[in-house]
């Protein structure tokens, strides 16, 4: 027999063992205070949300005082004015609806109320070149006596125009 080509020796094939269960153990032993890390940052997290204070209630009201038709006049950051409409329809802490932008009503999406503020957004198309392009338009508002102060916020970056609404009053 050719030596080193024979039969490995019970004594080379756990000294091979041990060697690979060191190498396994080396590569465990840095892994596992990153897992428990990871593991604790994950409990530390859904703690955290769960946690968090409720939102401020609703002022009494509120609710009754933003339903209904409003109405203000916009100037545009290109010059442009009009006379836009918004419908209100709350329900608890949400807000449903439709929101005019340039003349077209839009649905109120995400609409919420905290307090006496309320915030929603409204998606449109805009075509330019031949290319249609779905734009946002972010709206925030802050209810008070009669009147809905509200900010227009676009997904361009473009600065934010106000608008001072007031209540549409229903026609006998």
């Amino acid at each position: 027999m050719i030596p080193g080509l024979g039969k490995k020796t019970a004594i080379e094939e756990s000294a091979w063992k041990i060697e690979l269960r060191q190498r396994l153990l080396r590569r465990l032993v840095w892994k596992l205070p990153l897992i428990a890390l990871l593991v604790s940052f994950a409990i530390w997290w859904q703690w955290s949300r769960n946690s968090e204070p409720p939102p401020p209630a609703q002022t009494p009201g509120v609710a009754a005082a933003i339903a209904g038709t409003w109405s203000g006049e916009v100037t545009y950051s290109w010059g442009a004015k009009y006379t836009e409409q918004f419908f209100l329809q709350p329900e608890g802490d949400r807000l449903f609806g439709t929101a005019m932008f340039l003349q077209s009503k839009r649905g109120i999406e995400d609409g919420k109320i905290t307090g006496e503020t309320i915030s929603f957004q409204a998606q449109f198309e805009e075509v330019s070149d031949g290319t249609t392009r779905t734009r946002w338009n972010r709206y925030e508002g802050k209810v008070s006596g009669t009147g809905i102060r509200l900010r227009i916020l676009d997904d361009k970056g473009n600065p934010p125009v106000e608008i001072a609404l007031s209540k549409v009053q229903a026609k006998p």
